[in-house]
């Protein structure tokens, strides 16, 4: 999603704050996160920046298109609901299977949405 004007607002704001000029906000969002312009940040990658520049600890968000991190745990959830969290072979088999990956890093984010909805069903019938 593209980054709404009030978070633009306040990722401009937040870097006044912490005394970073218009090139340190570029070279940030360079180095952070692969993106040149600011203005095509994701809602998701600029709320990142903002935590970043206040000197949270957090993590990075997905490259665009690829699964995000609450998909990524939702997955993981799910996986652990089924019982297979201690045999990580098993989730990376049903993700060989259905989305042709063994690695829940590499899904989109369509993929998640997809392996989501076959963990559901499985976890009903359980």
């Amino acid at each position: 999603m593209k980054i709404k004007a009030k978070t633009m607002k306040r990722l401009w704001a937040v870097g006044r704050e912490y005394g970073l000029s218009k090139e340190d906000m570029h070279e940030l969002s360079i180095l952070e996160l692969s993106e040149e312009h600011i203005s095509k940040l994701s809602e998701e990658q600029a709320k990142y920046l903002i935590d970043r520049i206040q000197g949270k600890n957090v993590s990075r968000p997905a490259p665009r298109g690829m699964a995000t991190n609450s998909q990524k745990k939702y997955i993981k959830d799910l996986a652990e609901k089924l019982g297979w969290g201690d045999n990580p072979k098993r989730l990376s088999g049903f993700l060989k299977k259905y989305a042709k990956t063994d690695s829940i890093d590499w899904l989109t984010s369509y993929q998640a949405g997809k392996v989501i909805e076959g963990l559901k069903k499985m976890s009903e019938r359980v």
